[in-house]
């Protein structure tokens, strides 16, 4: 890799300027950047799981086990890989404690049925497929860091290591997808992935306009640091895990946590997204995100968080927002709009901005 040139993250507006992404970042403005493909090292066109299928694919998955087991032992594994696999369990088990995931919505190892041949068929590394073994997994992918959810190996398919939306392999074969992105071009968001040859962990923005077809030359964080990192994220309340019926659960972030899927975020992580309390819409979101963090407070977040009573207030609360909220957006009139607004922002009690409020009548 040492003879790539790869382009500068930089995007085409901004570079024009002379000036580094922050223009656009803080009014969310899409900035035209090459398209520019890098030959990657590794084979790139995807197969399919049943392309390489065994005629018995029972009797070759517990050859591949059998094989991994010989070559890379638990101990092995466990004493390579320990920050990562001791890294994930943690977050799971924080997320958790915060009320955000069930016990019984984490499948821990050791797994039953491990889909083996199907990893080895797309292309995964022996010892990437042996680490896999020992992580713990979702029942259902889920938001577990913000603009990211869960990926489960237990559930190998064609897209395993697909990140963009172009078909192809896009990770390469040695290292194991922590988070994914559903890869369609409209989704933002975050694919966290970590190297077990560097034992690093990248974040690839993805899922926009993007530089590159690559995360290669994206910076990297020794895996230890990187998940202590978030797991700190969690318990500052930085990313807010956030659950609430018949809705899909979600992680707030606010800097310095990670950014919302931004590539020139990711590229000049010394810009920040800049929010403004000049417009009432926008008062009210930040009146929001206090009121929910308000709540882990007054629950003894975090060392002596009541996890029951926290889930309770929870709910109520949701469901006054979402009657409000109901009211604001289906029968209208300022009345409906400022009583959402003075709920929020008495909920949000000393945190609360005083917004200006609505310049018409809706």
């Amino acid at each position: 890799m040492a003879s790539t040139i790869f382009p500068p993250r930089q995007c085409l507006t901004c570079e024009s300027r002379g000036v580094p992404c922050a223009e656009c970042l803080a009014n969310c403005l899409g900035c035209g950047k090459p398209k520019i493909n890098i030959t990657v090292p590794w084979p790139k066109a995807a197969q399919t799981v049943e392309e390489t299928q065994s005629p018995n694919p029972q009797n070759a998955a517990q050859q591949l086990l059998v094989a991994a087991d010989f070559e890379f032992t638990e101990e092995y594994i466990c004493a390579e890989h320990c920050n990562v696999i001791r890294g994930i369990t943690q977050i799971f088990d924080l997320l958790r404690d915060m009320a955000y995931l069930d016990e019984d919505e984490i499948i821990r190892p050791p797994h039953i049925n491990f889909p083996a041949a199907e990893l080895t068929a797309l292309g995964l590394e022996t010892e990437v497929v042996a680490l896999l073994r020992y992580l713990p997994y979702l029942k259902e992918d889920v938001e577990i860091t913000a603009m990211s959810k869960s990926h489960s190996s237990l559930r190998a398919g064609r897209g395993a290591r697909e990140v963009l939306w172009e078909g192809g392999n896009d990770l390469a074969p040695w290292v194991v997808r922590l988070t994914q992105v559903q890869p369609m071009a409209a989704n933002h968001g975050r694919t966290i992935i970590y190297d077990l040859h560097a034992k690093t962990i990248t974040q690839w923005a993805n899922n926009e306009n993007a530089y590159t077809n690559t995360y290669l030359d994206l910076p990297t964080l020794p895996a230890k640091q990187m998940l202590a990192q978030w797991e700190a994220n969690l318990r500052a309340l930085t990313e807010l895990p956030w659950r609430e019926p018949n809705r899909e659960p979600s992680i707030k972030s606010v800097p310095p946590a990670p950014p919302h899927g931004f590539i020139d975020y990711v590229a000049n992580p010394e810009q920040s997204i800049a929010t403004s309390t000049t417009n009432q819409y926008s008062v009210d979101g930040l009146n929001h995100r206090k009121s929910m963090e308000k709540m882990f407070i007054d629950h003894g977040w975090p060392d002596e968080f009541r996890a029951d009573g926290f889930a309770q207030a929870r709910k109520e609360w949701a469901l006054t927002e979402r009657r409000l909220d109901y009211n604001r957006q289906r029968v209208g009139g300022l009345a409906a709009y400022l009583e959402y607004s003075e709920f929020l922002y008495q909920s949000a009690s000393d945190d609360g901005i005083q917004g200006p409020g609505y310049q018409q009548k809706r």
